[in-house]
């Protein structure tokens, strides 16, 4: 067996050691971990699978290399190979990969930081409670006010007569029954009926709820059911609800959830699998399950919960910048910007891209998979949309979470929509045949992750571009948006096909190496796919807004890339579009025509 393995590892090899034997090959390296791990010696770069490999052998790191050792001489194809299969060799058992010390180093820092941060929330919130007057839930006159008081009281009764030990089926049945009355109430969105929840002090009875999960963990006295019906119910009491919003913000159960949240998400993906992630110990310690990753309905209901409250006081700053309580105003900033700190510190971010790289399968049939995969990709949208607003106008991320987007290669998204659409055995592209359909689950997972991607491009473009230009990365981000061109014009999947093209565009955007990358591997590339989309899209002007800022961000001061669009187009119908107003307004065409990379320009998209 091991000579089999050895044999197929050096065929693997050979038909990566030159850009002609790899781009002849349609089909996709595969993420499956190497055990033992690889190595290159002569670069000292750890490779843990077949699309780290291809992508390091085809590097410019990686032929430089190649070419000092051979004192510059030009190789041919079969010298080449000959080095890499001498260069190429298995990792030492003990011998750890750079990233996971570094790994390592960074999560101690944060939990020093977490403490730090978290005493501060509590300092605050206690000045806040001892502030607030109590409301007076008599002079609300809200249509459903009756049925969620006396739900309230029913469940503030249960709490104060339980025992120790698991409620009986009957305070169950009782406590889902006052959560259920609550929730259909909230849900008929009565902004009055949020205010009699908030007055009859409806927050601190769910909270207590929360707080027996989060005293006794794994063995909580109510069912777990129990915990994601509160969640529901809290999450409908603050949608939409500004004053609602801030008393959670401002009462610190933010903190609450996320405590929780980190809890569930740990039994999921323990510290050391963060740390070890995509290495050969990460295999030896978990293992590999045939059933794809694990979820947790609690983390999930909790993530939808922390989204509606995060994406509400992101609308709300961003409606108050002509607010005349600026002190209200900045207040409310300071405890935002501190809960993202503490989130970020206390390492979900970390454990949430530990999951996405977890995705080396297809999803298609795990809708629970992708459900938790949805609710974690807008729970990481929400943060990232409140950040925008909270550092808008500064240089300085104080919440650090661009550099935990950084670390975990923009929190495992690449490696997760490769994993799901690119796995072994997904049908290769040849003449016109027709990629089988998605469900709807799975569509839905890639249009959010790129709706995350977007929003990280906004506020981040050079780190985006860094990052996704890395080796390994830039491979797999290159041969998803090959898939998704073919897949979404086979299937009508119009709007994530137009993701797909915009993020091209800002990842080719001044970057020549990226440029380089849509041009390269399996023919038609992804550029020639670009130059040959439907006639609408070289007609229609809402349709070249999409493409055309693409094709120019792909081909501005490339002659190789230009060559072969005018192959494929003519040029000068990209030339009248940049002279029209349509043209000069577009953020991604004054980007590429800029003298420097400006955020300024590129939030006006």
């Amino acid at each position: 067996m091991e000579n089999v393995q050895s044999r197929a590892f050096e065929s693997t090899v050979q038909r990566y050691s030159t850009d002609e034997a790899a781009s002849s090959s349609s089909m996709p390296p595969i993420l499956q971990l190497y055990l033992p791990r690889k190595k290159c010696e002569i670069c000292k770069v750890i490779i843990h699978n077949e699309v780290q490999l291809q992508s390091h052998l085809r590097g410019r790191k990686h032929k430089d290399q190649v070419s000092v050792a051979n004192d510059g001489r030009k190789l041919s194809g079969d010298e080449i190979q000959t080095c890499n299969l001498k260069y190429i060799v298995d990792a030492a058992d003990n011998e750890q990969d750079p990233k996971i010390a570094q790994t390592k180093e960074r999560i101690k820092a944060m939990k020093k930081r977490a403490k730090k941060i978290k005493t501060r929330m509590s300092s605050r919130s206690a000045e806040f409670e001892a502030s607030l007057g109590q409301p007076n839930a008599k002079i609300i006159d809200a249509p459903n006010k009756a049925k969620i008081g006396k739900s309230i009281r029913d469940i503030d009764k249960l709490l104060g007569s339980q025992g120790k030990g698991s409620w009986p089926d009957s305070s169950v049945a009782t406590l889902e029954r006052s959560l259920g009355e609550i929730t259909r109430s909230l849900d008929k969105n009565e902004v009055k009926d949020k205010h009699a929840f908030f007055a009859m002090k409806g927050f601190p009875n769910l909270a207590r709820l929360f707080g027996l999960l989060a005293d006794q963990r794994q063995s909580c006295v109510i069912p777990l059911k129990s915990v994601i019906s509160s969640s529901v119910t809290w999450r409908l009491a603050c949608k939409g609800h500004r004053q609602n919003t801030e008393f959670v913000l401002k009462s610190n159960y933010i903190t609450l959830f996320v405590d929780i949240l980190l809890d569930r998400l740990s039994w999921l993906i323990p510290d050391e699998q963060v740390v070890k992630r995509g290495s050969t110990e990460e295999i030896n310690e978990f293992g590999e399950n045939d059933n794809g990753p694990v979820v947790d309905p609690v983390a999930k209901a909790i993530m939808n919960l922390l989204s509606t409250v995060l994406d509400d006081l992101t609308f709300y700053l961003r409606d108050d910048k002509k607010s005349i309580d600026q002190c209200e105003v900045n207040d409310v900033k300071v405890r935002a910007q501190d809960q993202v700190s503490y989130i970020v510190a206390i390492g979900i971010v970390d454990k949430l891209s530990g999951f996405c790289h977890s995705v080396r399968d297809p999803i298609d049939n795990k809708p629970d998979v992708a459900e938790f995969l949805l609710s974690s990709l807008q729970f990481l949208s929400s943060i990232t949309g409140l950040v925008e607003v909270l550092s808008a106008g500064q240089d300085q991320d104080h919440t650090h979470l661009w550099k935990a987007y950084e670390v975990t290669d923009l929190v495992g998204t690449i490696e997760m929509l490769y994993g799901m659409l690119l796995h072994q055995g997904t049908p290769l592209r040849s003449g016109n045949s027709i990629p089988p359909k998605l469900p709807n689950s799975t569509l839905k997972v890639g249009s959010e992750a790129a709706k995350l991607l977007h929003r990280m491009i906004r506020q981040h473009l050079n780190m985006f571009q860094d990052v996704l230009s890395q080796e390994g990365t830039s491979l797999e981000f290159r041969h998803i948006i090959s898939y998704l061109l073919w897949y979404c014009q086979a299937h009508n999947e119009i709007d994530l096909m137009h993701e797909a093209i915009i993020l091209v565009g800002y990842f080719a955007a001044k970057h020549t190496d990226n440029q380089m990358m849509v041009q390269s591997g399996h023919q038609p590339s992804v550029l020639q796919q670009l130059c040959n989309l439907p006639f609408p899209y070289f007609s229609q002007s809402n349709l070249k807004e999409i493409l055309f800022p693409t094709l120019l961000a792909c081909c501005h001061d490339n002659k190789e890339n230009m060559v072969i669009l005018s192959q494929e187009m003519s040029w000068t119908l990209i030339d009248e579009y940049l002279t029209s107003t349509e043209g000069q307004k577009n953020p991604l065409v004054q980007l590429v025509l800029s003298t420097t990379t400006s955020s300024s320009i590129i939030n006006k998209k």
